[in-house]
């Protein structure tokens, strides 16, 4: 019997330990899955790892002992936005939103340039052709993003084509949008007397509204640009924020023009300072309508490119 209950320690010792074993060995702890430097911030969400660019650098992709040797990621790319139209009589229109590109790329040790577009320039109040196209957002191995169009002026200096076109003034019609990246301008539209409205820009996610016929008693605001779009559109694990909306047209006498989703400013007129894209959202420029300074249409936002890639659980010893 003595021998039979220290049988019985034995086993209930043995079984403890591979109790106490198998614990250690499902104990989860994080890993990615590659290896990765660059950036102006990087944090962890969702199970991925997000490397943004506000600024251009560098993605540098290494590899530890005993790590694979190449990997995959996701990247979206946001260029510059396109500067708003300005003028000193009639309306002109919103900037473009920046070109919007998602891909998956393939990615083996080494460095990957990252080049963030600039915004346009905003037209000066003499309606000339001063106003600038967006700058596009590239990295190595996916598709370049375009920058966003200019809105257009009054006169012979219309809106300009891009990521998302430019909106059109009173004399002109919307810019087209690059395929797959952004949409048209909306046209603008003539008006009686002073009423005359510039269309909106276009945006990653829909095209910029053209102005509805205005009349000598209306008082709306200008159009508004289309709305941007977010990642998690593509990936739905992705964040929920919004990148490269149009900027918004101009009209006077008026109010503001709705502000798109996306970072894309808002069209002015002489009481009204017009406002820029968001920097960082490739949102276009807001145009302007008016006299003096308040007649300078608004800069484009920065672009900005983002980053991921998956965390992985794995055992520990």
């Amino acid at each position: 019997m003595a021998t039979k209950r220290h049988t019985a320690r034995n086993f209930n010792n043995i079984n403890n330990r591979l109790n106490s074993a198998n614990l250690a060995v499902f104990i989860q702890s994080t890993f990615v899955s590659i290896s990765a430097t660059g950036g102006d911030t990087i944090t962890d969400s969702n199970n991925y790892r997000y490397h943004t660019f506000l600024n251009s650098g560098v993605f540098s992709v290494t590899v530890a002992p005993g790590s694979p040797t190449s990997g995959t990621i996701d990247v979206l790319l946001v260029a510059g936005g396109g500067g708003g139209g300005g003028t000193d009589g009639n309306g002109t229109g919103g900037g473009g939103a920046g070109g919007w590109v998602s891909a998956n790329l393939l990615v083996s040790p080494g460095p990957y340039t990252v080049t963030i577009g600039g915004g346009g320039i905003g037209s000066t109040n003499d309606g000339g052709a001063s106003q600038t196209q967006g700058t596009p957002t590239s990295f190595p191995g996916i598709t370049t993003a375009v920058g966003g169009g200019k809105g257009g002026n009054r006169y012979t200096n219309g809106a300009g084509p891009g990521g998302s076109g430019g909106g059109g003034s009173v004399f002109s019609a919307g810019a087209s949008g690059t395929p797959n990246q952004g949409y048209p301008g909306g046209d603008g539209v003539p008006g009686p007397g002073i009423f005359s409205a510039g269309g909106g820009g276009g945006g990653a996610g829909g095209a910029g509204s053209p102005y509805a016929t205005a009349t000598s008693t209306a008082n709306g605001g200008g159009a508004a640009g289309g709305p941007g779009k977010a990642w998690n559109s593509v990936f739905p694990s992705a964040p929920s924020v919004v990148y490269a909306g149009g900027g918004g047209g101009s009209r006077e006498p008026g109010i503001y023009s709705p502000v798109a989703p996306g970072g894309g400013g808002s069209g002015g007129n002489p009481s009204l300072p017009v406002r820029q894209g968001q920097v960082n959202t490739g949102g276009g420029g807001g145009a302007a309508q008016g006299a003096g300074a308040q007649a300078g249409g608004a800069a484009g936002g920065k672009g900005i490119v983002i980053v991921r890639y998956p965390l992985i659980a794995g055992p520990t010893t």
